[in-house]
């Protein structure tokens, strides 16, 4: 179990970051400079280390569902993760992070199933509503 706390940097039953008590307490990395509350190759650290620097070019809002359907054929849990994030710029935001993420512990335990890339209109932000936005383009 504490493989596992230390490789996610959370806490397996709570989700807190290990110098937290709740899920969406935020981690104080500062105060842990040497990584002895939270590891420095934790996925948490290595994703999102908190520095403000790196929160101007690479902030991500992501957010990860569970999901568990029960036993496999062969018998194994049949569960993973759904993984959703958005950023102003892909290159510099999960790109980059992902980069950061090559190598971490966690790699031994994952396969990434699937992937797609969307993107979002962001006329809506200069147009009143949406009708008058992005979805009043029309081709000629």
């Amino acid at each position: 179990m504490q493989e596992q706390t230390d490789i996610f940097g959370r806490r397996k039953y709570s989700g807190a970051p290990m110098d937290g008590k709740k899920e969406g307490d935020t981690a104080d990395f500062a105060k842990d400079p040497d990584g002895k509350i939270t590891p420095k190759d934790s996925h948490m650290r290595l994703a999102n280390p908190r520095d403000p620097e790196f929160m101007k070019k690479h902030l991500l809002y992501r957010r990860a569902f569970n999901y568990s359907r029960g036993l496999a054929a062969n018998g194994q849990l049949d569960v993973g993760l759904v993984f959703i994030c958005y950023q102003a710029n892909l290159a510099d935001g999960f790109i980059f992070v992902q980069n950061l993420l090559n190598g971490e512990p966690l790699e031994e335990y994952i396969s990434p199933l699937a992937a797609a890339i969307s993107s979002s209109c962001l006329a809506w932000k200069k147009a009143a509503s949406w009708d008058k936005g992005c979805w009043a383009y029309k081709p000629v």
